[in-house]
């Protein structure tokens, strides 16, 4: 079995730091005004609002936002739980690179 090195030991810790500040800040922080138009305008509407054309819709993000939201309740983790899955996918691509 290989010894963790020095690097990955500093990696592995700077990931899991990411991780849970994204966490902790998603939880305590207020919902921002682009995360409430989001969810007022497309996320929080009937299923055919997410496909709406407009700037500020990101339909995927939407997508996201109206599942979580519809299978976990409306809260502010759930309305970003896409985001956090983002960050998560982001830091371990990261981290393998």
């Amino acid at each position: 079995m290989n010894r963790l090195t020095f690097n990955t030991w500093v990696l592995r810790v700077a990931a899991a730091f990411a991780l849970v500040w994204s966490v902790l800040r998603a939880v305590q922080q207020a919902i921002t005004l682009d995360e409430a138009d989001t969810y007022l305008w497309f996320a929080g509407r009937e299923a055919k609002w997410i496909w709406y054309p407009f700037p500020n819709n990101h339909v995927l993000n939407t997508l996201l936002i109206w599942l979580s939201t519809h299978v976990f309740g409306t809260a502010a983790l759930t309305v970003r739980l896409p985001a956090l899955l983002g960050a998560v996918l982001y830091i371990s691509v990261a981290y393998f690179l």
